[in-house]
């Protein structure tokens, strides 16, 4: 396995997360601690509050259709902030939904397996989402 650390690697991570977010790929832990991003949903409604850090139209973010090498570099970027560099990117193969990303130590141990959407979200956030611009919709019909 290639080593996770490369100046132009590290460029290219930070140029991917800045275009896709790192929001996203914080996979999922501060919505599931409930923490301030949750509190402004319910305010002035999520999308609304991440048209910031989306890049201005959730709608473009959801249709994203990242490749395997992108959302290895997306994924590599977020382990990158995460600061630990026993971590990184294992296998990465193509579901029905997206890819399943596994995230091993440097002597292959599994760590994490988990299931990201086409456009580099965690799949069950993408639902999520899916569903909230679908009722959305429905409203304004």
């Amino acid at each position: 396995m290639k080593p996770l650390i490369a100046s132009s690697k590290i460029a290219l991570a930070l140029a991917a997360l800045l275009s896709v977010s790192a929001a996203p790929l914080s996979f999922a832990e501060e919505s599931a601690e409930g923490g301030d991003c949750e509190r402004r949903h319910h305010r002035g409604g999520m999308m609304k509050h991440h048209r910031g850090w989306m890049g201005g139209n959730p709608r473009e973010m959801m249709e994203r259709q990242l490749s395997a090498d992108q959302i290895r570099t997306l994924v590599e970027a977020r382990l990158i902030m995460k600061g630990n560099e026993n971590l990184q990117v294992g296998d990465i193969s193509s579901t029905q939904d997206g890819y399943r990303v596994t995230i091993v130590t440097q002597d292959n141990s599994l760590v994490k397996e988990m299931d990201l959407a086409q456009n580099g979200l965690p799949v069950k956030m993408y639902e999520r989402m899916q569903r909230r611009m679908e009722r959305h919709e429905a409203r304004d019909e």
